[in-house]
């Protein structure tokens, strides 16, 4: 089942509003919406208070990957929300961690604030609701930023490729050690999707229910050569020095450059050119920041550079790359019938990095295995990042 929503039109008012609430220091649209989610990357705080760090356990067994190698052992970080029986998993996106929301033990906005609790897309009443850092990152689960057991020194560019169903793989190491036997719903969004869908396709006994939002079960070749141009920024900044840059901060000029197109991607055409000002202001030189977009772009770019590790991006950048449901299978149609779930698929119209035709074959290929399947899109203006800004839409759907 197709469900249109006519919302997120351009208009004159819309234009108005980015006129009015723009600021170059990239901390807020207005007075309701982040221009970046600050707590994608837990670094990027300005406020540290009523914050502790999020649950962590080491696992000292070897975990062997998708495409082979294995790691000597797994510390993964979680963080958990609400009382109920059952239970609800989120899966983050690349840049995210396990702070999604704010709790009594951290009360700094999530990344996806206001979407848990009592009356909230995710019932904390009725719920307990995981989310932890995913394989890979920055936020406390084992990554290129990790210190190998057996040398001593952090993995760094020795770390192994990992692919998203590794990713689920380690979620469910952690349920195992938490005794969580059933999954009542997995939830992500982009790379969290794919998680997500890997999730019900690996174990669909223990799956009820999924949610995947603006993503794909095989990343297409488009897609490919979008991640490939930011991976080509990072590695052709001096600094990145093979991987090899451990002590120094590393290749922060190219992994901004990778953040300024990615930011690109995430948006759209429509919400730029309503949003930014299309008059040049002195100076006009090439390296100067001459039109607004570029004042953001840089902003938001330089923030992340600080914060994110080079190794870490890459790594993740091209573990996207190798989402493929049909790996091990005869087709991508028949790794997606391995989930057994019922489901609800989300996209957004003005996606360019994942194309709504790839969140419909997920729908269509389930729906003819005679899984109870919803689909619905979205003409956001946000483009992928809809699934960070238009939460007041969503919430209703995903309760």
């Amino acid at each position: 089942m197709l469900k249109e929503c006519s919302r997120g039109r351009v208009s004159s008012s819309f234009r108005r509003k980015w006129t009015r609430s723009y600021s170059t220091e990239g901390s807020k649209i207005g007075d309701r919406v982040r221009i970046f989610p600050v707590n994608s990357y837990r670094g990027d705080q300005d406020h540290q208070e009523n914050k502790s760090e999020p649950f962590k356990v080491k696992i000292k067994k070897e975990f062997q990957l998708e495409l082979g190698g294995s790691l000597p052992e797994l510390e993964i970080a979680w963080e958990e929300f609400g009382h109920g029986n059952e239970v609800i998993a989120i899966f983050p996106a690349l840049s995210m961690g396990c702070h999604v929301h704010s709790s009594e033990r951290d009360s700094t906005p999530g990344w996806w604030e206001g979407m848990i609790g009592p009356t909230a897309a995710f019932d904390s009443t009725k719920y307990k609701i995981i989310c932890p850092s995913i394989l890979g990152g920055i936020f406390g689960t084992t990554s290129p930023i990790s210190t190998n057991p057996q040398t001593n020194k952090l993995y760094g560019k020795t770390f192994p490729q990992v692919t998203p169903r590794d990713l689920a793989r380690c979620h469910m190491a952690l349920f195992q050690h938490l005794g969580i036997k059933q999954i009542h719903t997995v939830v992500g969004s982009s790379l969290g999707g794919m998680q997500a869908l890997c999730f019900a396709a690996e174990y669909p006994s223990q799956v009820q229910k999924f949610i995947a939002v603006c993503t794909t079960g095989k990343t297409s070749p488009a897609t490919v050569a979008l991640r490939r141009v930011q991976r080509s920024a990072i590695m052709a900044d001096p600094q990145f020095k093979g991987g090899d840059y451990y002590p120094d901060p590393g290749p922060t000029s190219g992994l901004a450059v990778a953040r300024e197109l990615g930011t690109i991607l995430y948006r759209s055409r429509d919400e730029f050119d309503a949003r930014f000002s299309w008059d040049a202001k002195a100076p006009y030189g090439p390296q100067d920041l001459t039109f607004e977009c570029e004042s953001y772009l840089h902003s938001q770019a330089n923030r992340f550079a600080k914060h994110y590790d080079a190794n870490c991006y890459l790594l993740l950048s091209r573990c996207a790359d190798l989402m493929d449901l049909g790996r091990g299978s005869t087709s991508l149609e028949e790794g997606i019938r391995k989930i057994k779930a019922d489901g609800l698929v989300i996209s957004f119209e003005k996606d360019i990095l994942i194309p709504m035709s790839e969140t419909k074959l997920i729908a269509d290929v389930l729906l003819d295995r005679g899984n109870k399947v919803e689909r619905h899109n979205h003409p956001s203006v946000y483009g992928h990042d809809a699934f960070l800004k238009e939460l007041e839409w969503m919430s209703p759907l995903f309760r």
